[in-house]
């Protein structure tokens, strides 16, 4: 099989949206691995690859291969293709469960010489961490408490609540303020900066109150068990925008200042493309938890993440790229009898594509984790064994006829690429004292035309 892990962000970070998927393309046992449920089941349902029996991509290293590699061949029960978040998250979730009740070897392969993809950070010669992009991390998340030892991650925290950079009140444009936007259920003392901030009106704060019981009294089950059952949630508010506006009836002058660089800062993307039913929950994660950083910057959660997957046995191939994918009808036999190969993974270094260097890993399944729009490209290159023909098909048990695989990826073309803001992260330094010397959050809520507008959000 193969599972592709739909990642278009990090839930489990707060830097981005949405619940990473598990998603078959693939033939054989159906194995789902959801990164953000971190769990991995095995389906009722079988599927059967109609390809014909002469395989022409043979990943052995014996004579009845019809190609010809000087190469090193190992064996696999799950090939992950990343060492992202996702990548990293699944192969423990593999390694965890599945050890338990059976012997699984699980490589992950990873294109770049360090885990974590673009949660990345540089430590500077004077000292200084900086993090590649804006990122922070959520510990009310359940699954981060799941996986992650805070202690060992250091984590220090942010004050509850942002400072708002928004116009000034002579409504030029030219000049702005601070205002803080402050938590009175977890700071009393603060509740005067509450009622009195300038950031949107006195009616919005009002409307707060509804919202906050609303996630504070509900579990993370029931909010999204409530969504998925409220065909009125799912016709009227089909975006974030639209919940705010039309359910809750916050103003443009609300939605401006705080919600838009608030949660664009998370899903990088604008609020009527997110979704209401991650709105909620994401809200819920801020009210009821903390916001902070590993001491030793983001870079910690990946490399925690990978010291767990190789004390579990995890093996990883680093600065490797795939270079090729293919299936066969008629599995490859390792010593042990029951240990059937279904396909095969071509490995080369990083910018060396002599064929002395190709790594062949024969698994029996496959798991995608990378962006997207690298799924649909490493699947284009994805080759069942069969000279007549290019393309497969399946069927189920009742022998209905599916078109979901196919050697080109034909399901992963027919999803549209996410949107996503491109975002990158500026440091600087001057003399002198800085201006805010709180750890909080600081949101750029400026109302400003969207030519002029400035490139900071948070």
């Amino acid at each position: 099989m193969i599972v592709v892990l739909l990642k278009s962000f990090l839930t489990l970070l707060g830097s981005c949206s949405t619940l990473h998927v598990g998603l078959l393309v693939g033939l054989n046992h159906v194995m789902m691995v959801d990164a953000f449920a971190f769990t991995a089941v095995r389906s009722t349902s079988r599927y059967r690859c109609n390809v014909g029996s002469n395989c022409s991509n043979r990943c052995s290293a014996s004579s009845s291969s019809t190609r010809t590699y000087s190469s090193v061949v190992e064996e696999s029960d799950i090939c992950i293709i990343g060492g992202g978040i996702s990548g990293l998250t699944a192969a423990i979730t593999c390694a965890t469960q599945l050890k338990q009740t059976q012997n699984i070897n699980i490589h992950v392969i990873e294109a770049n010489e360090f885990v974590g993809g673009r949660v990345r950070s540089t430590t500077t010669e004077d000292g200084y961490i900086l993090d590649h992009g804006f990122a922070v991390f959520i510990e009310e998340y359940p699954n981060s408490k799941a996986l992650f030892d805070y202690e060992d991650l250091k984590l220090k925290q942010f004050d509850p609540g942002a400072i708002i950079v928004i116009n000034d009140s002579n409504g030029n444009g030219e000049s702005v303020q601070l205002a803080r936007v402050a938590d009175p259920l977890r700071q009393p003392s603060k509740l005067f900066d509450a009622l009195l901030t300038p950031v949107g009106t006195i009616q919005d704060k009002i409307r707060l109150i509804p919202l906050f019981i609303h996630v504070k009294t509900n579990s993370v089950e029931r909010l999204f068990l409530q969504h998925s059952s409220d065909s009125q949630h799912q016709n009227q508010y089909q975006n974030t925008l639209s919940l705010l506006q039309n359910k809750y009836k916050f103003s443009d002058k609300m939605i401006q200042e705080f919600f838009t660089p608030f949660l664009q800062g998370i899903y990088l993307c604008p609020l009527d493309q997110q979704s209401s039913n991650m709105f909620h929950f994401v809200f819920k994660m801020f009210a009821d938890g903390v916001v902070s950083l590993p001491e030793r910057g983001m870079q910690s959660v990946p490399n925690h993440l990978y010291d767990r997957a190789t004390k579990l046995g995890v093996k990883f191939h680093f600065n490797h790229v795939v270079t090729d994918l293919s299936s066969h009808e008629n599995e490859i036999e390792n010593n042990d009898k029951n240990q059937k190969r279904s396909f095969c993974v071509a490995l080369h270094p990083k910018n060396n594509q002599q064929p002395s260097k190709t790594i062949l890993i024969n698994t029996k399944s496959i798991i995608c984790a990378t962006e997207s729009t690298q799924a649909k490209k490493l699947l284009s290159t994805f080759n069942h064994d069969n000279k007549s023909s290019s393309s497969s098909s399946c069927h189920d048990d009742n022998g209905a006829h599916s078109d979901n695989v196919d050697s080109g990826g034909k399901l992963l073309k027919t999803l549209k690429d996410q949107p996503q803001y491109k975002v990158g992260c500026m440091y600087y330094a001057f003399q002198g004292e800085a201006p805010i010397q709180d750890p909080v959050l600081i949101l750029n809520g400026e109302h400003t035309p969207s030519r002029k507008r400035k490139p900071i959000n948070n």
